[in-house]
């Protein structure tokens, strides 16, 4: 596990911070062995007293159990994994808008912002070089012709060809390689 510390915020929390990505990105997967407070303390060059103190928290919510001779082990309970995931995603999406906030763009601009970046970095994915001769690229637009419903369009192509774009097309990009 790589460790990324700075000397601006407790280092206690950011050791819970970064034990808890390691829960939910699956490095530690539910129900596995955490390394002991030793190890972990070594890894992260931090005093193993400070470790233990974001391991206790880590336990106090739930997320990780101690069993007398077999050390510690990430819980299994799927659900409170899911439910920090859900929890720290809504923090970061509460941080992005505080900092859109003080440079002076509204939730409303911001929302804008994020939804045109969106669609550039899928129309990007499209036409990014992948080493096949073929691509094939799957779009999701509107059907103007049955009330906006939306359909499924799939298209091959020699690799480097750029992609027929509309511009009402809005892509849920599934590339895949055609061998």
């Amino acid at each position: 596990m790589k460790w990324k510390l700075r000397g601006d915020r407790p280092i206690y929390a950011q050791l819970i911070e970064q034990l808890e990505r390691a829960i939910l990105t699956g490095e530690f997967p539910p129900g596995s062995a955490v390394p002991s407070v030793r190890t972990l303390a070594i890894e992260a060059e931090v005093n193993p007293n400070t470790m233990q103190k974001a391991l206790a928290y880590l336990e106090t919510k739930g997320l990780l159990h101690t069993h007398r001779t077999a050390g510690r082990t990430v819980t299994e309970d799927r659900d409170m994994i899911d439910n920090l995931k859900e929890e720290l995603a809504h923090e970061q999406i509460n941080a992005f808008f505080e900092g859109m906030r003080s440079i002076g763009i509204d939730r409303k601009t911001a929302i804008q912002l994020i939804t045109s970046a969106s669609i550039e970095a899928s129309r990007e994915a499209v036409t990014t070089n992948i080493s096949s001769d073929n691509i094939e690229a799957s779009f999701s637009e509107p059907d103007h012709n049955s009330g906006g419903d939306r359909v499924e369009r799939s298209e091959t192509r020699q690799e480097g060809a750029a992609p027929p774009m509309k511009s009402a097309a809005m892509p849920t990009i599934v590339t895949k390689e055609v061998k």
